[in-house]
């Protein structure tokens, strides 16, 4: 009897809560916004995990290295040529470095 009481109260004094609606459903472009990050997530891992066998594999320890000869060769190009340049262009060169570095140093970034 007392049970009968208590479901008699609640079918009377109603109920706001929906079962099927406990979380207000998200409008589109929400969802659209969701997808998108899960795209592109999914192609960073993809992209990165690409990279990561390319590395490894042959061919990509081939590329590195011939990558690597060119940067040293390019390096030694570069010190021969500035060896030879006469004093007032090394004192230019040395002058726009330190001002790069300091614009470098000082500048907001976003």
């Amino acid at each position: 009897m007392k049970v009968l009481v208590v479901l008699v109260l609640a079918v009377f004094t109603g109920c706001n809560a929906n079962i099927f609606y406990a979380d207000a459903p998200k409008p589109q472009i929400e969802l659209l916004t969701e997808a998108f990050h899960d795209y592109v997530a999914k192609a960073k891992e993809t992209a990165d995990d690409t990279l990561q066998m390319i590395k490894k594999s042959q061919f990509g320890k081939h590329v590195n290295a011939r990558l690597g000869d060119g940067f040293m060769a390019a390096f030694y190009f570069a010190s021969a040529v500035q060896d030879q340049l006469p004093p007032a262009a090394k004192d230019m060169i040395h002058k726009v470095t330190r001002e790069t570095e300091r614009v470098e140093r000082t500048w907001p970034l976003p």
